[in-house]
């Protein structure tokens, strides 16, 4: 089976709206494509940062879950996402028992909650 190389959809489209934002800002300002580059990647940062701040947590994630430390949440996170790209529920349950059992239950119910999303996949 060969590796798929394809980047993420929507980090591909990020990736060239960021380059499409630096050309402008390096025509407009008259300075180097690097330098333009560098500072349109650390207002995207900035943007992101203010857009986290406000977000109490991950809408897929269950409610209880707002008073789990930040990297267990991100962590389950990480392992949906896995699951979404890669199909693999198994690898997926197996990742999370290495979290503890409040990992195992965050997904589970996140599981629970895309139980229609999975199933049309074939992941379910």
């Amino acid at each position: 089976m060969e590796p798929n190389l394809e980047l993420h959809p929507a980090l591909e489209a990020e990736i060239k709206a960021l380059n499409e934002r630096a050309e402008i800002k390096a025509q407009e300002k008259s300075i180097e494509k690097s330098e333009a580059m560098s500072s349109t990647i650390r207002e995207r940062f900035e943007e992101l940062g203010e857009k986290a701040a406000s977000a109490e947590h991950s809408k897929i994630l269950p409610e209880y879950s707002g008073g789990a430390p930040d990297e267990l949440k991100l962590f389950v996170e990480q392992v949906v996402d896995k699951l979404w790209h890669d199909g693999n529920l198994t690898k997926a349950v197996n990742e999370a028992r290495k979290g503890g059992p409040l990992t195992l239950d965050i997904l589970h119910d996140v599981l629970l909650k895309m139980s229609d999303a999975l199933k049309a996949r074939g992941i379910l």
